[in-house]
């Protein structure tokens, strides 16, 4: 029997340590209940489409690498024992908006879910764009345009 370990991408140059979601964190509590709220998270893929960000899924990632949320690891293969397969941890830094998932393909793999109520203040940090940005920009200009004229 393999044992297995998971080792951090050094060659990528993060120095934040990825740990798993946080056992001693709970989130506040309603006043009448004595279990915490849960929190509804997605994977990004699922968030991009919910809010209809321009952006593939690959784009994003390396948005959030860049941004310090999300680190490279490497686990060994169930298949070939001679090869690494590249998994994505949250980090220390991005445990605010999101958290790692259990995978039901390895023992050791996560995969990052972000929380819905937090993700567009995580797309702004990230400068992911918007979609409505545009038109809104484009609102802005012809309502100064207006008071121009009057």
């Amino acid at each position: 029997m393999m044992r297995s370990l998971a080792y951090p991408a050094i060659a990528h140059g993060s120095s934040n340590l990825a740990i798993p979601s946080p056992q001693g964190k709970r989130p506040l509590t309603g006043q009448f209940s004595s279990h915490p709220m849960p929190k509804i998270s997605a994977s990004i893929s699922q968030l991009i489409k919910h809010f209809q960000i321009p952006l593939s899924p690959q784009q994003a990632n390396l948005r959030l690498r860049r941004a310090g949320i999300l680190m490279p690891m490497y686990r060994p293969s169930l298949t070939r024992f001679d090869r690494l397969i590249r998994m994505y941890v949250v980090t220390r830094k991005g445990l605010d908006f999101g958290e790692n998932r259990r995978s039901p393909v390895h023992p050791i793999q996560t995969t990052p879910h972000f929380y819905y109520h937090s993700f567009l203040e995580l797309a702004e940090l990230c400068d992911f764009p918007s979609p409505y940005k545009e038109s809104l920009e484009k609102f802005k200009a012809e309502s100064l345009e207006e008071i121009a004229h009057v």
